[in-house]
């Protein structure tokens, strides 16, 4: 009995010019009970069918399983097939039409809207019905006027026009989606629909309904508060309006409750403080700040000076992150003041950078100075943002820890000042002081980078491959070649990679051929990094020999490659290692050459579904 690789063998050459061999083989794959096997017989048979192969599939009336399988290989065809579909879309069987419909909705490919309208007077219903529904998927504003005449058909015809519309996002669909929401079929679908196309006269038809069910439209206000999150225009809202809504947030309870708090919070009513008391007790999940709060700067120093709820100051610092300009000063004062080590640094370095206030100097140093080291580093911006006025912060502070006064005493200091206070410290206020210093070279190429790195690479190879990627560090690259030889340290490798240095070739193809486990593939990538005739011809010599590394050597090879290796990776399309594989089809895909297609068209049949999915896409461009 065959393999199933051999079956999907068959099947892709049956499939170019055996159809019913073609169909018995994948009827035979459709019937495995394991979906791996399924879907790459289906993503065989999209890539090698041919088009009237695949339409043959579409008109079995009697065999359903092949009919879906047809779709589903048009489907996965991609844009390339919605020419031949809108053909498909005249054809005289009402059931290739409605697949060929069902097939565009899917794909939604917008091109497809002006062919997808014609078939809206289909007079088989459920042909309508997917086309209505395939219009609202499609995103053609143009499709709104054909789709409003369908708000008075037949029940199943009018909630497919509903949702599309809905869909479409037109506010020129809502005067007549207002219209149904009295309606008890359709008025819970309508209401839906006019939430997703939102703004101010959404939230206004949607309001007016709430206040017609006085009280009993849980659901409609939870619309409401949606919409008016998500408007990006002021939303007038009447006195009736908020008064229902106070009413709302003061008596009544659970969820009715939040949806009210937070419309009155968007729309800034004077309610508000009852309201955002209401979304602190609630069970909001997760720290992300509301939307309901994100234009209510106003909001700030309440919500960070909360006496009793630790997520309000997380909102709060998150809010003020958003709206620096539109808070006043005094209160980032005392924002920054109250500093807490619980606090979100990212949210208050953010502040900090964007406002580079001198008043709030001192609160700089007095954070940093409490941080931790990691935290620390996340300070590095800010601490170049208010360098000119930490000088006199510095001053001012009499208690501050050694290791954080000597950092940031290094980083005001003039060049050689600062070299020289660099070359005072211990290794590890060193370590953190170097981070400061990425756009200064000045100060770095005064370094004694080689002794360092020669007595201790682990800690200080990191560092320097940073500052070589972030500020162009220039080191003594024979020094650095030299300790490659004594100690390949990784972190070394790394550095040698962002130095870009050829003459580190051939100290890092004989790492490679040493075999070190631990080394050689970073020696590898190293090479990629490098580029160059040198590093190329090492890469290749690997990619030949199927050596060990093969995989790291064609991933190298990508990032550096020129047109004449090309060939090499048309030759990986048949490697047994599909992350190979993957890796050619991305090369090829990027290079575009006339002659690949074919190549490509055969990868979109393999059997590992990323590798057969990344030749579609590119085949679709």
């Amino acid at each position: 009995m065959p393999s199933v690789e051999e079956r999907l063998r068959e099947l892709a050459v049956a499939a170019r010019g055996n159809p019913r061999e073609a169909h018995a083989v994948l009827r035979s794959l459709l019937e495995s009970d394991q979906r791996s096997i399924r879907e790459s017989a289906l993503r065989i048979g999209a890539a090698t069918f041919t088009d009237d192969g695949l339409v043959g599939l579409l008109r079995e009336d009697v065999d359903d399983v092949l009919r879906n399988a047809g779709l589903e290989m048009i489907v996965q065809r991609g844009a390339r097939i919605v020419p031949l579909l809108a053909e498909l879309l005249e054809d005289r069987d009402d059931d290739v039409v409605l697949q060929a419909v069902l097939a565009l909705d899917r794909i939604r490919d917008p091109r497809a809207a002006d062919a997808m309208r014609h078939v809206l007077p289909h007079p088989n219903l459920n042909v309508a019905q997917a086309a209505v529904t395939a219009l609202g998927h499609l995103g053609s504003q143009s499709a709104v006027m054909d789709l409003l005449p369908f708000l008075h058909a037949e029940d199943w015809l009018r909630a497919a026009a509903v949702e599309a519309l809905g869909d479409l996002r037109s506010t020129a669909a809502l005067e007549a989606l207002s219209a149904l929401l009295p309606d008890p079929e359709i008025g819970a679908f309508a209401a839906e629909a006019i939430a997703r196309i939102g703004g101010a006269t959404a939230f206004g038809a949607l309001a007016h309904r709430w206040l017609e069910l006085t009280g009993t439209g849980e659901s409609i206000l939870a619309l409401m508060a949606h919409v008016a999150e998500g408007a990006h225009e002021p939303i007038e809202a009447p006195g009736e309006l908020l008064r229902a809504l106070a009413v709302t947030v003061r008596h009544h309870e659970s969820r009715p409750r939040l949806d009210a708090a937070r419309c009155l919070l968007v729309l800034g009513s004077p309610g508000g403080d009852e309201a955002l008391e209401v979304l602190l007790t609630s069970d909001w999940r997760g720290d992300a700040l509301p939307a309901c709060l994100r234009r209510r700067p106003d909001l700030v120093e309440t919500l960070v000076m909360h006496p009793a709820c630790a997520r309000a100051r997380i909102w709060g610092l998150r809010l003020l992150a958003q709206h620096p300009s539109a808070v006043p000063l005094h209160v980032i004062e005392r924002v920054v003041a109250t500093h807490r080590v619980s606090d979100d640094l990212n949210a208050l370095a953010e502040i900090l950078v964007r406002l580079a206030e001198p008043r709030l100097a001192r609160a700089v140093v007095e954070i940093y100075a409490t941080a931790s080291f990691d935290q620390r580093r996340k300070w590095i911006p800010v601490i170049a943002a208010y360098r000119p006025y930490l000088r006199e912060a510095l001053t001012r502070i009499e208690e501050l820890p050694p290791s954080a006064r000597t950092v940031l005493e290094a980083v005001v200091a003039e060049p050689v000042g600062s070299v020289a206070m660099l070359l005072g410290m211990d290794d590890p206020v060193r370590l953190e002081a170097l981070e400061h210093f990425a756009h200064q070279t000045d100060v770095l190429d005064a370094l004694p980078w080689a002794e360092w790195l020669a007595r201790s690479p682990g800690q200080y190879a990191p560092v320097a491959a940073r500052l070589a990627g972030q500020a162009g560090l220039r080191l003594a690259r024979p020094e650095i070649r030299a300790l490659l030889a004594q100690e390949p340290h990784p972190d070394l490798l790394r550095l040698v990679a962002e130095l870009r240095d050829e003459d580190s070739v051939p100290a890092l193809v004989h790492l490679i051929d040493a075999g070190d486990p631990l080394r050689a593939p970073y020696a590898v990538v190293a090479l990629g990094s490098i580029g160059g005739a040198q590093a190329r011809e090492a890469l290749r010599t690997l990619i030949a020999h199927d050596s060990c590394w093969v995989r790291f050597a064609y991933r190298a090879l990508a990032e550096c490659r020129a047109v004449e290796d090309l060939p090499l990776f048309r030759g990986g399309l048949s490697h047994d290692d599909w992350h190979v594989r993957l890796m050619c089809v991305t090369v090829l895909g990027v290079a575009r050459q006339a002659e690949d297609l074919t190549l490509l068209s055969a990868a979109a049949a393999d059997p590992v579904a990323a590798v057969a999915d990344r030749a579609r896409r590119y085949l679709a461009r």
